[in-house]
């Protein structure tokens, strides 16, 4: 029981990473070259993709 309710937890937590990647691509689509923090808002969607990635991994081996 405590499997299935930690699966339903990490699915909806997926969700939440994939959103969270796509609206952040759209704002850095919509920065010009010069912003200063574009390569931090780069790097954070690096590290968003991996959790995801790394989520993903967690649920299908559980």
């Amino acid at each position: 029981m405590l499997s299935v309710g930690l699966k339903i937890i990490g699915l909806v937590f997926l969700v939440i990473v994939v959103i969270c990647i796509w609206k952040t691509a759209e704002y850095f689509n919509t920065l010009p070259e010069s912003n200063k923090y574009k390569p931090v808002i780069a790097w954070d969607l690096l590290v968003l993709f991996f959790v995801a990635v790394a989520l993903v991994m967690k649920i299908v081996s559980m």
